[in-house]
């Protein structure tokens, strides 16, 4: 079984609306394969921001759920490219209603490649932040049923003027937006593959001051071949 890859993590353009897009064209080397996986990850300057998950896109976190703060709020949805988008060369989707209100904001789109391609989500947990507020960012811990897959991190505070500090080893920061005129959002993974039935520990980021802020761990899965194989007979 071969753990998925993390292909690169593309800067997106601010979030300016209710239908933001997920813009996958700065991931260095990607050319688009079917079954890849996309995840568009987001901190909004908005805590009172809800989701309506777009047509052909998923939620780790299931439902509509977000991870939100008192004062700011974070999530992420998935995509496996199609076949034709991979013809195509897609990178980028609007996301239309992602958001039921004009939203504001910083995102990043991950790409990840080999995974599983009927669940390729295994388990995600949330930390909606710390109370009262410290000047640490939490991605919390997430207990996988699978081994061989891969935890991706998401983290964000409230203010823009903050210096977000890389992700605590053995965590590999893949992207980070440090402080300007828009949120502030920091995304990265474990250098160390899951092992089915043990607690996977989390990690965090240290900020220039205390701040609201969330955590996310997604655990994205290999394929499942032997499983799916076996359940044939």
């Amino acid at each position: 079984m071969t753990t998925p890859s993390l292909i690169g993590a593309g800067d997106t353009t601010s979030i300016t609306s209710a239908s933001p897009t997920a813009n996958a064209s700065g991931v260095s080397g990607w050319t688009p394969q079917a079954g890849d996986l996309v995840l568009y990850t987001w901190n909004s300057n908005s805590q009172a921001a809800t989701i309506a998950v777009p047509d052909g896109w998923f939620n780790p976190l299931g439902g509509t759920t977000i991870a939100a703060s008192a004062t700011n709020s974070g999530g992420v949805v998935g995509h496996l490219v199609t076949s034709a988008e991979a013809t195509a060369g897609t990178k980028t989707w609007t996301l239309t209603g992602l958001f039921t209100a004009n939203n504001g904001g910083r995102a990043f789109a991950l790409v990840i490649r080999g995974v599983d391609p009927v669940a390729p989500i295994n388990t995600a947990a949330y930390n909606p932040g710390p109370s009262p507020i410290t000047a640490t960012m939490t991605v919390p811990d997430v207990t996988p049923t699978v081994s061989e897959g891969i935890v991706v991190g998401i983290a964000g505070p409230d203010a823009t003027n903050r210096t977000v500090g890389n992700f605590a080893d053995p965590w590999v920061t893949d992207a980070v937006r440090q402080q300007n005129s828009s949120t502030c959002l920091i995304v990265g993974h474990c250098a160390t593959a899951t092992v089915a039935g043990s607690t996977y520990p989390g990690t965090t980021s240290t900020l220039n001051g205390a701040d609201e802020s969330f955590g996310i761990a997604v655990v994205v899965a290999p394929p499942n071949i032997l499983g799916r194989f076996f359940a044939l007979f």
